[in-house]
């Protein structure tokens, strides 16, 4: 009749196969937690190597860049500087060193290339031992590896490190989209951000930002996962203008894309945007209006010293009994003294207190009123940067792409590098000169280019941690960061100048999760518990 009958036996068969069910479920359910453990295990590095300048190697032993020259694998080294167009074919090692006194010392025109370890690993360690605390003599580490990977394998060194994290990932946008194995395209990619930005998290510094490039394809859903990761911070969307003529859309010409800043609560201002000097505009220093009067701020009254066109000094704050009468007194020895009192004889106060005052000298400049009145005038040298932003340098075809064609280097045709000044501008906005700034997006290596030119406009300190995988590793990233060490003037993939940098930096190879489950070995009774427990 088809009806089944619940008899005793089929009672009990069906829970023996019930039994059966849960013994394999847990089974699989063991299997997959060891999976699970290899993913998130940190990784072995599988091998790695310096690249440091030779001017850092000849302050400390001008010996050591002789062995190096004389070693049987110094014309691998050449041969590498003459691919990535830092020397040409007469270039000749006898011209690193020149004569001094008795001596030699390093030629100028060669202090910034690069040495790499690769090619001279038995000499490695000595020149490593000219460093104390290595760690902190490295200005960069570069790592090969899928970027969880890395994240993990890097999280108890760098947590509570990284000043700022830039990225530019992945969109989904037609030309890039990421080939899923399901049908979840827009879940797929949210997942892996979060999986990431979660870690990432944990490596910035209490005051640490976060600035994630995108464009429209997810930028609203960013804009979600964002809020549920970093619910406490200030959330800021700027819009960067990166192409004038535009992008054909469906209903819109596409000209633009965005750049998430999450700035933490305990940042409490962002920087200024520099303003190049031949554009500075000037202001009289001496406060006037509202509560400009010297009595609302007594540090802020004292004198300017000034020779000609100088300003030769500043002197300590006037005691209240003292009231100079006028602006100028000059001085027997010919200088004259400024004191912030305005033309009708009312004691003001300068816009700043005596002991800041030396930390804008150069922004400072003396200046001759039609009245005759000797001034004292402040450049405003910067301003706040606003949310959108469509300055002409931050057009990636021009600062990005041809900037690396220029260098000669040639990504694979699906990345599109963005302005080398849009990514200058967004880590300088958030960090200071002594910060780490880490990518695990690297893509062309523009966030290490960035630190580089940031640290040679400025002087600073900023380190740089970068992940990306596979040969684009080798082949962009490495190539790009050793040519922008050498110098940041590049034609026809030829090295127009030595203007370089002093560094040093490590780059890695990681093992990735493949490689661990392949050299996983486990006996009988080590993987899984006894099911029949």
């Amino acid at each position: 009749s088809g009806v089944s009958e619940w008899t005793e036996t089929r009672i009990k068969q069906l829970q023996t196969l019930k039994e059966i069910a849960f013994k394999i479920i847990a089974f699989i359910s063991q299997f997959e937690n060891e999976l699970v453990k290899i993913w998130n295990k940190p990784k072995f590095v599988l091998n790695s190597n310096y690249v440091i300048t030779l001017d850092r190697i000849a302050e400390k032993d001008i010996a050591l860049v002789e062995k190096l020259l004389a070693h049987k694998h110094f014309k691998a080294q050449i041969e590498e500087w003459q691919q990535l167009g830092i020397v040409d074919n007469s270039f000749k090692k006898t011209d690193v060193l020149e004569k001094n006194g008795k001596g030699k010392r390093l030629a100028k025109a060669f202090q910034y290339l690069p040495i790499d370890t690769k090619h001279f690993k038995n000499v490695e360690l000595e020149l490593l031992g000219l460093f104390d605390h290595l760690d902190q003599q490295l200005d960069g580490w570069l790592i090969k590896s899928e970027n969880y990977q890395a994240l993990k394998t890097t999280l108890e060194k760098f947590r509570g490190k990284v000043k700022c994290t830039y990225i530019d990932p992945p969109y989904n946008s037609k030309s890039t989209e990421i080939l899923y194995a399901n049908l979840y395209k827009h879940s797929s990619w949210l997942s892996l951000m979060e999986n990431r930005l979660a870690l990432s998290k944990t490596l910035a510094t209490d005051d640490g930002s976060h600035v994630i490039a995108i464009d429209e394809n997810e930028q609203e859903r960013l804009g979600w996962l964002l809020s549920t990761i970093f619910p406490h911070y200030v959330r800021v969307c700027v819009a960067v203008v990166h192409n004038k003529k535009g992008i054909q859309g469906d209903y819109f010409s596409y000209n633009h894309d965005y750049a998430y800043f999450c700035i933490p609560p305990a940042l409490k201002e962002a920087n200024e945007k520099l303003i190049p000097q031949s554009e500075w505009e000037y202001d009289n220093l001496r406060k006037w209006g509202t509560e400009s009067e010297r009595s609302t701020a007594k540090n802020c009254f004292y004198p300017i010293t000034v020779k000609g066109d100088d300003i030769v000094g500043f002197g300590d704050v006037c005691p209240e009994s003292f009231h100079p009468g006028t602006c100028n007194h000059k001085k027997r020895d010919g200088t004259v003294e400024i004191y912030p009192v305005d033309s009708e004889g009312v004691e003001r106060k300068w816009r700043y207190a005596r002991h800041s005052v030396e930390g804008i000298k150069h922004l400072l400049k003396v200046h001759v009123a039609n009245t005759g009145e000797i001034q004292i005038l402040k450049a405003k040298a910067s301003i706040q940067y606003k949310t959108v932003w469509d300055d002409p340098i931050y057009i990636a075809g021009d600062y990005g792409t041809r900037l690396l064609t220029e260098m000669g280097i040639f990504p694979d045709e699906n990345i599109y590098p963005k302005s080398i000044h849009a990514v200058i501008d967004s880590i300088h906005a958030v960090s200071g000169p002594d910060s780490i700034v880490l990518d695990f997006f690297a893509g062309s290596g523009s966030t290490a280019h960035a630190v580089i030119n940031l640290n040679r406009q400025d002087g600073g300190k900023r380190k740089y941690l970068l992940v990306e995988m596979a040969d684009h590793f080798d082949t962009v990233v490495l190539p790009r960061v050793k040519k922008a060490v050498f110098t940041d003037n590049w034609r026809g993939g030829k090295a127009q100048d030595n203007s370089g940098i002093r560094q040093f930096f490590k780059y890695m190879h990681l093992e990735q999760y493949d490689d661990a489950l392949r050299r996983a070995k486990y006996e009988d009774a080590d993987l899984f518990d006894d099911p029949n427990k």
